[in-house]
C-alpha cells in the first residue's frame, strides 16, 4: 500500500509553485516588453482576482466542504509519505501546467493571474483544512 500524503502540504506546495510561476511570467512579460512592469502586475492582479474568486466560489469551496464533511478514514497500516517525496511529486505533476501557463502569459499577459488566483485559492483551502484538523 502506498503511503498517505499530507493534503495540506501538497496544497501548499502547489500554491507556492503556481505563485512562483506567476512571478516568473510577470518578469518575463515585462523584460520581453509585452507590457510595462505596472501593466504586467495590474493584468496579473486582475486575472488573479477574477480567476481566484471564480474557482473558489464555483469549485474549491464545494470540494473542501465535501472533504471535511465526510473524510475518508486512514487505511490500517498505511504510513505517511515523507515530506520531501510529497514536494517532489507535487513538483513533477504541477510544473508542466505552470510552464504552459507561463508560455501562454507571454502571448496574453493577463493569463499569469490564473496561476496567482489559483495559488491563493489553494492556499486558502490548505489553511481551512489545517484549521479543521486543529479543532478536532
Amino acid at each position: 500500500m502506498r503511503p498517505l500524503a499530507s493534503p495540506v502540504r501538497e496544497l501548499r506546495a502547489t500554491a507556492a509553485l503556481q505563485a512562483g510561476g506567476c512571478l516568473v511570467a510577470v518578469v518575463l512579460v515585462a523584460v520581453l516588453e509585452r507590457a510595462s512592469v505596472a501593466g504586467a502586475i495590474t493584468l496579473a492582479a486582475l486575472g488573479a482576482a477574477v480567476f481566484g474568486v471564480g474557482v473558489w466560489v464555483v469549485l474549491y469551496r464545494r470540494l473542501l466542504a465535501d472533504a471535511l464533511a465526510d473524510p475518508a478514514p486512514d487505511p490500517a497500516g498505511a504510513g505517511r509519505e515523507a515530506p520531501g517525496r510529497t514536494l517532489r511529486r507535487t513538483l513533477l505533476t504541477t510544473l508542466p501546467l505552470v510552464l504552459a501557463v507561463v508560455l501562454m502569459a507571454l502571448l496574453v499577459p493577463g493569463v499569469a493571474g490564473v496561476l496567482l488566483g489559483n495559488a491563493v485559492a489553494l492556499g486558502l483551502m490548505a489553511r481551512e483544512m489545517r484549521h479543521w484538523r486543529l479543532i478536532l
